[in-house]
C-alpha cells in the first residue's frame, strides 16, 4: 500500500457529517477509512546498532506510516499504533459496535505521542545528541 497517496489521506481525513465531503469522496470514488493499524520501521533498532550509518537509519526511518496514523488521528478515526491495544479495540467492537468518545480520544493521543517519539530518536541521532527532548508517560 501506497501511503503517502492523497486518496489514502481523503479516506482517513473526509468528515462524514459534511454533506459536501460525502457527496466529493462519493463523486472521487473514495472510501471513507474508519481505522488504522500501524506499526512504524523500527528506527530505534537501526539507530541502536554499533555500526548505524545515516544511510542505515534514513533507510528504516518510516514516513508513511507516522503520516498516516497523523491523519487518521487528526480524522477521528480509530488509531493502533500499538500491538497492547489491539484487542481490547477489537473486544469493544464486537460487544458496542464502536469505541466511546473517551476511548477515540486516548488512542488519538497516544498516536501522537508515538510519532513524537518517532521523531525524536530520528532528531537526536542526526543531530548527534546535540538535539534532545524528554517524552514520557504517566502510569
Amino acid at each position: 500500500m501506497v501511503t503517502l497517496s492523497r486518496e489514502l489521506h481523503a479516506g482517513l481525513l473526509a468528515d462524514k457529517s459534511d454533506p459536501e465531503q460525502v457527496d466529493e469522496m462519493r463523486r472521487l470514488g473514495l472510501p471513507f477509512i474508519d481505522m488504522v493499524v500501524c506499526d512504524f520501521y523500527p528506527l530505534a533498532d537501526a539507530i541502536a546498532k554499533k555500526d548505524a550509518t545515516i544511510e542505515s537509519v534514513v533507510e528504516l526511518t518510516d514516513i508513511g506510516g507516522p503520516t498516516m496514523v497523523r491523519s487518521a488521528a487528526k480524522g477521528g478515526r480509530i488509531v493502533i499504533c500499538r500491538p497492547e491495544d489491539r484487542q481490547w479495540v477489537l473486544d469493544q467492537l464486537k460487544v458496542a459496535g464502536d469505541l466511546y468518545p473517551s476511548q477515540r480520544e486516548g488512542l488519538r493521543a497516544r498516536a501522537e505521542f508515538e510519532v513524537a517519539k518517532y521523531c525524536l530518536a530520528s532528531a537526536q541521532f542526526h543531530s548527534n545528541g546535540f538535539l534532545h527532548g524528554v517524552l514520557s508517560e504517566t502510569p
